[in-house]
């Protein structure tokens, strides 16, 4: 689980600080005295055929600060197309109140293709709950090493 949680932090709030913002725009101003809120919510979609080891899940994480709404979204399944991302995107919009041009949709690696329940609903579920889970949160940052990932033993004969 912190596992999912981190990739699904690290990679996003870098985008966002890394995020060019257009010259007519107060975001620093507006949202300097504003809270940064994160919340995050998964759905179950595993179907009841599925033949698998693991759940498949979407998982949203809706980042908020001030005025501003960010919303991501990951789903167990192999492909999300416009079938699946503009209905999805338009109605979590409309019930969230997220702009739909700040919703993204990706779809992360299944080896299964339709043993999943409907995605749609449960995108729309899962972004609706990370925005209800909104909280404070502080953002830090750290540099490490790690020596042990790949470890080679090499014995002299």
């Amino acid at each position: 689980m912190k596992r999912t949680i981190l990739h699904f932090i690290l990679i996003p709030v870098l985008v966002l600080a890394c995020a060019e913002r257009p010259a007519e725009s107060n975001f620093s101003e507006e949202n300097s005295d504003n809270p940064f809120e994160m919340g995050f919510a998964s759905v179950d979609i595993t179907g009841e055929e599925a033949y698998i080891l693991d759940p498949l899940y979407v998982k949203a994480i809706v980042f908020r600060q001030g005025s501003e709404q960010v919303a991501l979204v990951e789903c167990d399944i192999s492909v999300v197309d416009d079938s699946v991302s503009i209905p999805a995107r338009r109605e979590a919009s409309l019930k969230t109140g997220i702009p739909y041009e700040n919703i993204s949709i990706s779809a992360t690696h299944t080896h299964m293709d339709e043993p999943h329940k409907q995605v749609v609903p449960a995108i729309i579920e899962a972004v609706s709950a990370a925005k209800n889970a909104l909280k404070e949160v502080n953002v830090k940052s750290g540099i490490g090493t790690e020596f042990n990932l790949s470890l080679i033993h090499i014995s002299e004969p």
